[in-house]
């Protein structure tokens, strides 16, 4: 497992650059971000945006609402450093979202971006533990993660076309197991299709979710 973890961050550390440049505008997500924001009733939330990278999410969520009070965070640190150098007024720092629990102090709400892909299921269980208890009383927790037919893991690419990285597909009847099993309800939903002239592509799904 170790081996696997170092290997991802060497990746992401080595490919911040050319990460920001393929990511940082999310127009793609603009329906979905728009609902999370729609159902934030905090003007001063407080948000944590799990496995940040360049900051893409954070910068997003800032621009909607300068008073929201966000903290990403990443366990690489090339990408920490290109979201200080990328995005103001938002805290980042350096810490693997396996460490989340260490945090003191409560969220309405967390954002996880794109993490799930490149956990192990003891690794998805504990983080899922860890927003249950860092999210407020009926705050929101938005997930987004790479879809598939079946609950399988295949080999992609890197950013760089460099390295192989194995990453994880999600059934819906998956992700939404994972919803319920810690006592969260469903508030929103959306799959978003690949573009059909990219075979390499796959369909995306995100859930956003709320504390009960």
């Amino acid at each position: 497992m170790k081996g696997s973890v170092d290997n991802i961050k060497t990746v992401f550390n080595d490919n911040a650059d050319i990460y920001a440049d393929k990511y940082m505008s999310v127009a793609k997500y603009q329906n979905e971000l728009q609902q999370l924001c729609k159902l934030i009733v905090e003007d001063e939330a407080r948000i944590l945006d799990i496995a940040c990278g360049p900051g893409n999410l954070s910068q997003y969520m800032i621009s909607r609402n300068p008073k929201y009070r966000i903290l990403g965070i990443d366990f690489a640190l090339a990408m920490i450093s290109k979201a200080r150098s990328l995005v103001a007024n938002v805290e980042f720092q350096l810490m693997d979202v396996r460490e989340i629990g260490q945090l003191n102090q409560k969220f309405d709400v967390i954002i996880c971006g794109f993490v799930m892909p490149y956990l192990e299921d003891e690794d998805i269980e504990k983080m899922m533990l860890d927003i249950k208890k860092l999210l407020c009383q009926n705050g929101l927790l938005y997930i987004s993660t790479i879809l598939g037919e079946k609950d399988e893991q295949i080999a992609k690419k890197s950013s760089d076309g460099k390295n192989d990285l194995m990453i994880r597909l999600f059934t819906e009847q998956t992700l939404s197991d994972t919803v319920f099993k810690h006592n969260l309800t469903m508030e929103y939903l959306s799959v978003l299709k690949s573009a059909q002239s990219d075979e390499n592509a796959n369909d995306e799904i995100i859930v956003i979710a709320r504390n009960q």
